[in-house]
């Protein structure tokens, strides 16, 4: 049952590879497990079009907020790989501080993930986040959804 599973969720990635986003193969990529079946998708990172990649030459650093640390790790991971040259910090402290302040501050596009916050954190960060610079909402709790805020963001 299990290998049947794999093979359907396999056929389906691979019917629509092409309109996979780099993020969202990374994303993929993170799933491989026992059965490696994500090793077998042919699928490429390499993408010169990527949304993200066109945002690098603009911003210096994005910051996420989220009590899943987990999540953040991994969306920073990511991240990392798309844009080796961008700094990433993370925080998942309950309420504000001077590091939050200051990433609040100075972050070029901050991401913050509403589903895993505290309230006092997330207000703290919107009291302190200038006009001109982007802040994003992830619709969900996961990696996959900071990732996604960040590129539906530069369509």
């Amino acid at each position: 049952e299990r290998k049947l599973f794999f093979n359907k969720i396999f056929s389906e990635i691979e019917k629509r590879k092409q309109y996979l986003s780099v993020g969202q193969i990374l994303v993929i990529k993170k799933f491989d497990s026992t059965p490696h079946w994500v090793k077998e998708l042919k699928l490429n990172v390499e993408d010169k079009n990527s949304k993200l990649k066109k945002i690098s030459d603009k911003i210096n650093s994005i910051a996420i907020y989220s009590l899943t640390e987990s999540a953040l790790n991994q969306a920073t991971e990511i991240i990392k790989q798309i844009l080796p040259n961008i700094k990433v910090h993370t925080s998942h402290d309950k309420v504000g501080n001077q590091r939050l302040e200051s990433y609040a501050k100075t972050a070029d596009i901050f991401v913050i993930v509403t589903s895993s916050a505290k309230h006092a954190a997330t207000e703290f960060i919107q009291k302190n986040r200038p006009k001109d610079k982007t802040t994003l909402f992830a619709a969900g709790k996961g990696s996959s959804s900071i990732i996604r805020a960040l590129e539906e963001q530069y369509v």
